[in-house]
């Protein structure tokens, strides 16, 4: 849809750029258009190949076709020149006029429109004159990315994340999932998968085809997200709100979510991204979880409230707090290939987790972690001799693997009283997932520290009322979080 030329500012400055800009590329149009219409330019075929595929969500990729095209397009040449010439209409005077007299651009002007604006719409001005139109909303769209580059305004995004991990019910079907500001999950398509390129790229941006078939994404989540940043940080900041974006969905329920491919386009000319590719392939543990129509207005209200506690684990002195590294361990049981590998791997990181949660003391870590995790969990209906048992025996596996050694057949009786080690794995990553969100809750609502959780813990195991902030906590996360 058009662009509204009233939401671009009150700037005076803003609004004359705008105007001279967009007269601009009318005149470019129409110059471009003649030199084209007078047989300046020559027209080239060029060699395209394209990738189809049939996909089902149930069963995967299925036929797949490539087929050689050729593509008839105008070849830009004399580009210098051109733009020389541009430089002498009146329209590209009147606009480096109005930018040089604006005292807000951090850009040099001239460089600006010599180096970046004019280079970046030629190629759309030339597209518009093959299809024998004048596309006014492109050329809307260029005008607003240049206002917004010359006064750094903030920057949109166009997000695409192929995940792995979290799979979309038949009660949802193909629709798309709405999550609220811009965020939304979707089955893969066909489209998806296809791509074309010339030919004599391919081999630099086409993916390989055993890449795709070991990269199949459950799901795609797409964002239209703004950052602040126009300049390489920009790029950063997307990133890492991804990555805070993933750390809540593998909180959500029990799952190993992570991204094998990620695609960032941002509305400028000025900021640079990386080239999307296809992750390497990647061992992880097979734990995964599915959403339907139960699960989209709770995980609603769970992204809003999660981003808002991960935003304040740095608000203390310390340069990463408990929860992130709690965090960190959490996910290392769910992705680390070491995980994947051995179970007594997975079991040690997720106490770890919790050993940044519940552990002040280097004395009876054992039994104190235990009693504490236990404490907290009964809040969210869980059995907390049950849970003690099963923390004393995950406690136990992880010194026998930090000694250097995997479970014996013999040792494993050891602990059939918890459970098999894959039971106990998955009660252990239960219970740290549960913790690290009655953890965040507990210390963004009440501002206290490790050591003053820790004390209400150890309080409560005591008075027979418990503690009153960790069963509003336990309220909170189970009404947003499935607890099992």
């Amino acid at each position: 849809m058009p662009v509204d030329r009233n939401n671009l500012g009150n700037s005076v400055s803003e609004n004359r750029i705008y105007a001279e800009a967009f007269e601009l590329l009318e005149k470019i149009h129409e110059c471009l258009h003649n030199e084209i219409e007078a047989g300046r330019f020559s027209r080239n075929a060029t060699r395209y190949v394209g990738f189809e595929t049939q996909y089902d969500y149930a069963c995967g990729i299925g036929v797949t076709q490539t087929a050689y095209f050729d593509k008839q397009g105008i070849v830009l040449e004399r580009l210098s020149a051109l733009t020389k010439a541009f430089e002498q209409l009146p329209a590209y005077k009147n606009l480096l006029s109005e930018m040089m007299q604006s005292s807000v651009i951090n850009e040099d002007p001239a460089e600006f429109l010599r180096g970046t604006f004019i280079p970046s719409i030629l190629p759309v001005i030339s597209e518009d004159i093959e299809n024998k139109t004048l596309n006014k909303e492109n050329m809307e769209r260029a005008v607003t990315t240049l206002i917004g580059d010359l006064f750094s305004k903030s920057l949109r995004w166009d997000v695409s994340v192929w995940i792995k991990g979290i799979r979309i019910k038949e009660d949802i079907g193909k629709k798309t999932i709405e999550l609220g500001r811009g965020l939304s999950l979707r089955r893969p398509t066909p489209n998806d998968f296809a791509y074309e390129f010339p030919d004599f790229l391919q081999s630099h941006y086409a993916p390989n085809f055993n890449d795709i078939l070991s990269n199949v994404p459950d799901a795609v989540l797409e964002w239209h997200l703004e950052t602040n940043a126009r300049q390489n940080n920009g790029y950063s900041q997307v990133k890492n709100t991804i990555e805070k974006l993933l750390t809540c969905l593998s909180l959500f329920k029990l799952g190993c979510i992570y991204a094998i491919k990620t695609k960032m386009r941002p509305e400028s000319f000025t900021q640079k991204t990386g080239i999307p590719r296809l992750a390497p392939f990647r061992r992880v543990t097979p734990h995964s979880y599915e959403i339907g129509l139960d699960d989209i207005s709770r995980l609603k209200r769970y992204i809003d409230q999660t981003e808002k506690w991960l935003s304040g684990t740095r608000t203390r002195k310390n340069p990463s707090s408990e929860a992130e590294i709690a965090i960190e361990r959490y996910r290392d049981a769910l992705l680390a290939e070491e995980s994947a590998t051995y179970i007594e791997h997975s079991i040690a990181s997720a106490v770890m987790c919790l050993e940044a949660l519940y552990s002040v003391e280097t004395d009876e870590l054992r039994h104190r972690m235990s009693l504490r995790t236990s404490a907290v969990l009964r809040h969210f209906g869980f059995d907390p001799r049950i849970v003690y048992d099963v923390m004393r025996c995950a406690y136990d596996i992880r010194s026998i693997f930090a000694h250097g050694q995997l479970l014996s057949e013999k040792k494993k009786t050891d602990f059939k009283t918890c459970g098999s080690a894959q039971e106990i794995a998955d009660n252990v990553l239960e219970y740290a997932r549960i913790s690290i969100l009655a953890y965040l809750a507990i210390t963004y609502s009440t501002e206290i520290d490790k050591q003053g959780y820790v004390d209400r813990i150890d309080q409560a195991v005591i008075d027979a009322k418990g503690d009153a902030e960790i069963s509003n906590a336990a309220l909170l996360v189970s009404a947003m979080s499935p607890i099992h």
